[in-house]
């Protein structure tokens, strides 16, 4: 149960971030590849900061950490 939980609470919060996310993808085509990749990069570390932070809120982590 406690991990459904974190999963719903991870969607809500990259559909938060989805304004970050969507603003990065939009002008991911106007650069250079180089800037693209970065992009890209950035864009998986947003998804995985959200992941970590409903983890770290849900307690699942509280035995590792």
């Amino acid at each position: 149960h406690c991990i459904s939980s974190a999963a719903s609470d991870v969607y809500k919060r990259q559909v938060s971030n989805d304004k970050n996310t969507e603003l990065l993808l939009a002008l991911r085509p106007l650069l250079k590849e180089e800037r693209q990749e970065k992009v890209d990069k950035a864009v998986k570390i947003l998804k995985l900061l959200a992941v970590w932070s409903v983890l770290k809120d849900s307690g699942i982590l509280s035995d590792i950490l």
